[in-house]
């Protein structure tokens, strides 16, 4: 008998492996907002620890705090630095050329050959989401997903597990009977809180991470010239229905077994999830440099030795020389309590 009923996919890093493509785009609007952050890979796979881009930047910045009015001065700098780098992350995701993790189509179009549901679980936007699936599944890629959850719909990030609940809702499905597919602690944590089983496929980011409770560790799903690698849970060289389907009957199996002698027994002494290395700013990851501004503190670049602003750990600068408006039509200096750029005048020097 088979028991699996659906498949619910985690996006960013599970689909595509985007996460590289956030970091960089993150540096790029430090840039174009005149900001000396930078995250490097190390210190980027420490920032995953929190969810959601915004609140990764509402974090890092909160140094800045006492140089804005208020909360919601700060608050709104944040969004409006977020919104950049979400333009500036779609921007480059309409050109395509971010495949799909090996296995993802293959195991979409065994679902829905087999009529079985699939859906999305995410904490990023619908716009992102839109972005990053347009160029592979086509302009009506929503089709294929029978129930979509995202960050407009869900406010509590992973891990909780809200956005789970919502997705199994809206499938009229038990949880019991779903497999999700995660790369993240936090992603497999809102996943199995929801009583979903899941299926973690690392990336770069995770893969030095301990995903207790996961019914399978892989470093992709496979392909049939491509196998995985397991790395936790029952081998096999490819992820598929039959996997997953063997996968819930197992904790089925399991589920009734404990139902069958409730009695408690010593567990094995806890071996708590790797935490992430303190977050502190360090020397290779300095804040922004404050000048006293005759209205505000605004904040500049800090020039490195045989370094210039804009070009860091190979990555070129696509920001413009001087800051500029944007889709906002608010300056980075005015974002910072300072005076708007000065514009050109005809006629003046």
């Amino acid at each position: 008998m088979h028991i699996l009923r659906a498949i619910l996919f985690d996006v960013d890093g599970t689909l595509l492996d985007t996460e590289d493509l956030h970091r960089q785009c993150f540096n790029r609007a430090f840039r174009h907002f005149q900001l000396d952050w930078h995250w490097n890979p190390a210190h980027y796979a420490e920032l995953l620890a929190i969810s959601g881009g915004r609140e990764r930047l509402y974090w890092f910045g909160r140094g800045l705090k006492s140089r804005f009015a208020n909360e919601g001065e700060y608050e709104r700098f944040i969004a409006v630095l977020h919104q950049e780098k979400g333009r500036m992350y779609r921007e480059t995701l309409a050109q395509g050329e971010l495949p799909l993790r090996p296995g993802v189509l293959r195991l979409i179009l065994e679902a829905e050959q087999a009529g079985l549901p699939v859906a999305i679980a995410t904490c990023t936007s619908s716009a992102n989401v839109q972005a990053l699936l347009t160029p592979h599944l086509g302009s009506e890629w929503r089709k294929r997903f029978s129930a979509i959850a995202t960050a407009d719909e869900v406010d509590q990030k992973k891990p909780a597990p809200a956005v789970y609940r919502h997705l199994v809702q809206q499938l009229n499905l038990p949880p019991n009977a779903c497999v999700a597919i995660e790369d993240t602690v936090n992603g497999l944590k809102a996943a199995t809180g929801a009583g979903v089983a899941t299926v973690v496929t690392v990336n770069r980011y995770t893969a030095h991470r301990r995903f207790d409770g996961a019914a399978l560790v892989v470093d992709h799903l496979g392909e049939p010239w491509r196998p995985c690698h397991t790395l936790s849970g029952p081998p096999t060289r490819m992820v598929d229905l039959d996997t997953l389907d063997t996968l819930l009957a197992a904790q089925a199996e399991a589920a009734s077994a404990h139902r069958a002698d409730p009695s408690p027994r010593a567990p094995p002494a806890p071996q708590p999830a790797a935490e992430p290395r303190s977050l502190a700013p360090r020397r290779d990851l300095p804040g922004p440099a404050l000048i006293a501004h005759p209205t505000a503190l605004v904040a500049r670049p800090i020039e490195r030795s045989g370094e210039r602003s804009g070009e860091r750990s190979g990555e070129p600068s696509n920001s413009p020389a001087a800051p500029g408006g944007d889709e906002t039509g608010i300056g980075p200096m005015a974002l910072l309590g300072g005076p708007p750029p000065r514009r050109a005048v005809a006629g003046a020097r």
